[in-house]
């Protein structure tokens, strides 16, 4: 995983997780507030893999000062089970801000959905008073013009070639 910030870092470092997969995790801080930001990839190879994961990743980021948000590609989906360990502690901000009537993507895509659900997650801690969520974004990316799309979904989705397999968030 790579981080990018326009804030000067803080502080970094790195976690090896279970079954070959890391997270990583930098300090910022925005206008005399601390944001410890981690970034995350967890295996799609089984659910168990994911729940020890989740589990290590977890207990990693309690041990760092509030607010704390996570991002990354978790390999899972809001109707598997290891989703209420990933969101226990965490929101999931597209929910949130779909809830709010902030999530905001492109009309083939109003879900948001890389392929036939969502993979990739920007949560934020519920125990952070100094976070506010204000709107989730996903711009559309695809390379209209461009139609030898490999990865499809069966949709109008389909419509274009991406730079990366999932949509950015």
């Amino acid at each position: 995983q790579q981080i990018l910030s326009r804030y000067p870092l803080v502080s970094t470092g790195a976690l090896y997780l279970s079954y070959g997969r890391s997270v990583t995790w930098v300090t910022v801080s925005i206008g005399g507030k601390t944001v410890n930001f981690f970034s995350t990839h967890l295996s799609y190879e089984s659910s168990s893999w994911r729940f020890a994961q989740l589990a290590e990743l977890n207990n990693w980021m309690a041990g760092f000062s509030e607010s704390r948000i996570v991002a990354g590609d978790f390999n899972l989906w809001e109707g598997l089970a290891e989703y209420s360990t990933m969101t226990a502690n965490y929101y999931d901000s597209w929910l949130q801000a779909k809830n709010a009537g902030t999530a905001v993507s492109y009309p083939d895509n109003p879900d948001g959905k890389t392929r036939k659900a969502r993979l990739d997650f920007i949560n934020y801690s519920k125990s952070a008073a100094n976070l506010w969520l204000i709107e989730v974004r996903m711009p559309d990316q695809r390379d209209l013009s461009n139609k030898n799309v490999v990865v499809t979904v069966g949709n109008s989705n389909d419509w274009g070639v991406r730079p990366s397999d999932h949509n950015f968030i």
